[in-house]
């Protein structure tokens, strides 16, 4: 591991070198934790800004808008599912394993609740680029750490160790979300088609049918006699 270390003259880099295992050890679980904390701050603005997600965080969406649960423990719910699926891969968890699972869903569940609605597309933007920002750096710490990959990430890892490439193995379930997500969309709107049409009709069915011509000119003569008095 390399440090960067900026001076007046030019930027030099220096090895890392820890004064013992156990500082060694502290500061990398520091950097992991500060990073995942980061993503999951990251991920609750995002989804704040309803401007769309990555593929992963749309399905933890969809299942929370389906269930009723929070995203956050979706979120923990379906790291714990994929690392059941890192058995047969034969992938072994590493410490940021376990807590890249449980503690991003905690964040996102304690970041949410505190940021403020609205309506105004700049407000949203600023959401969305300032999750992308903070979840870039915290990547960096994350990844920095080496800790271990994140319950996604591995069992992409354990696909390619298997003969897949790591762009054959995330594909084809990307494609999938996205196609699942798409399909909800166009019920959700058929639904609300469906519901204006029903809402129509028993506006026409409580008015009545529309009179005839006959209807109108008996009723218009019928006005103008009791006017008249004549009739």
């Amino acid at each position: 591991m390399l440090v960067v270390v900026f001076s007046s003259n030019a930027a030099t880099a220096r090895e890392y070198a820890p004064r013992s295992v156990s500082a060694d050890w502290s500061n990398r679980l520091a950097r992991c934790a500060f990073g995942l904390a980061l993503f999951g701050a990251g991920i609750a603005l995002i989804l704040q800004a309803h401007l769309g997600a990555a593929p992963w965080d749309m399905l933890h969406q969809g299942l929370s808008n389906k269930t009723g649960i929070s995203v956050g423990v979706i979120i923990e719910a379906v790291g714990f599912v994929l690392l059941l699926l890192w058995i047969p891969l034969k992938q072994r968890p590493g410490v940021g394993t376990i807590l890249n699972a449980f503690e991003i869903g905690f964040v996102v569940d304690l970041v949410a609740p505190h940021l403020p609605d609205s309506d105004r597309l700049l407000v949203r933007a600023g959401y969305l680029v300032a999750g992308i920002v903070i979840i870039a750096i915290g990547s960096g710490f994350y990844i920095g750490a080496g800790l271990g990959p994140g319950p996604r990430d591995g069992l992409m890892l354990g696909l390619e160790q298997r003969g897949l490439s790591v762009r054959t193995a995330r594909t084809p379930v990307r494609r999938n979300r996205r196609h699942r997500a798409g399909r909800a969309a166009r019920r959700r709107h058929a639904a609300v088609h469906v519901r204006h049409w029903s809402a129509s009709t028993a506006d026409l069915a409580a008015v009545g049918p529309a009179p005839t011509r006959n209807a109108q000119r008996n009723r218009s003569s019928h006005g103008t006699c009791s006017i008249l008095r004549v009739c």
